[in-house]
């Protein structure tokens, strides 16, 4: 045989395989082990519906017993190869955003049961001369430390679980820097609007209320 040319690896298979190196020979010299089957991949600038009617047209005027079945575009086969990572990533992506609103909500749960348990301490801030704005970040504060311990918790085990899910990504890594970064800034700016409204009741607390307790 004479090389005429160099092909790079391809995924036979499966689109989570590992690419391996391919060869190309003439049919005629290595043909398939049975005729019952013959693939054909034409590619083309306009859509694979414009083309089909051709293409018959071209096999038959070869032979006209091959019948010419399963005609698929390259996008509809790697939809179908693709589906259950698909449904994986939907299912991972709904309880991911469920597990995001259930920790806002908890994180502003407990930031506002404690700022409840403190209005006397806020009261007391106030009558010796603390801002509004001081109560307002020092409940920001404790709450972007919670969440801060929390984020960094969560990357680790982020982290941890890419070795589970590496199987089912494809075209990305599973230590993508961007994405937990993203992440973590999600997590971040929730826990300010989580904590946004408690704050901003500490900052109201009367003096009266911590003199009136003393």
């Amino acid at each position: 045989m004479t090389v005429i040319g160099v092909a790079g690896n391809m995924k036979r298979y499966s689109l989570t395989e590992t690419a391996r190196p391919e060869m190309f020979v003439p049919y005629t010299q290595k043909p398939y082990p049975t005729f019952g089957t013959m693939q054909f991949v034409v590619r083309t600038a306009a859509a694979p519906s414009a083309v089909l009617a051709g293409i018959r047209r071209a096999i038959a005027e070869v032979d006209p017993t091959i019948p010419v079945a399963r005609v698929r575009s390259i996008d509809a086969l790697i939809a179908d190869m693709s589906a259950k990572a698909r449904f994986t990533a939907w299912a991972i992506t709904v309880f991911g955003t469920a597990s995001l609103l259930l920790a806002v909500f908890g994180i502003y749960g407990l930031v506002a049961y404690t700022v409840s348990q403190r209005r006397q301490e806020f009261g007391l801030r106030s009558a010796l001369g603390a801002t509004r704005a001081q109560i307002v970040t020092l409940v920001l504060g404790e709450g972007m430390r919670l969440a801060g311990v929390a984020v960094g918790l969560g990357i680790g085990a982020a982290v941890l679980a890419a070795q589970a899910l590496r199987s089912l990504l494809f075209g990305v890594s599973a230590f993508d820097p961007l994405t937990l970064g993203a992440t973590g800034g999600i997590v971040l700016a929730a826990t300010i609007a989580a904590c946004a409204l408690p704050a901003l009741r500490a900052s109201a607390v009367e003096p009266k209320v911590a003199l009136d307790n003393l």
